[in-house]
């Protein structure tokens, strides 16, 4: 399932052999005409840090951050995401 949301995409997986559910949550890598990245690729790093921080106070339940990166397809289309489990 993926829907689109505040400029970024979220969806969910799970892996069939392990059984273990993914959160997916990723945004179009655009520039912006001076080049630099839009607002919605740092904040997506900035919730997946915030995330991060948050899982390493071990006050609170939140879904736990496994990665966070760059995707440069084939097709010219460019994303930046993060998962959590």
């Amino acid at each position: 399932t993926t829907c689109t949301s505040s400029g970024a995409s979220i969806s969910a997986a799970i892996d069939s052999i392990t059984g273990t559910k993914y959160f997916i949550k990723q945004a179009s890598l655009s520039q912006s005409q001076h080049g630099s990245s839009t607002s919605s690729n740092d904040m997506l790093y900035a919730e997946y840090q915030g995330v991060k921080e948050m899982l390493e106070t071990n006050t609170i339940k939140v879904p736990k951050p496994i990665a966070f990166g760059e995707y440069h397809g084939n097709n010219g289309v460019s994303s930046r995401g993060c998962s959590f489990v």
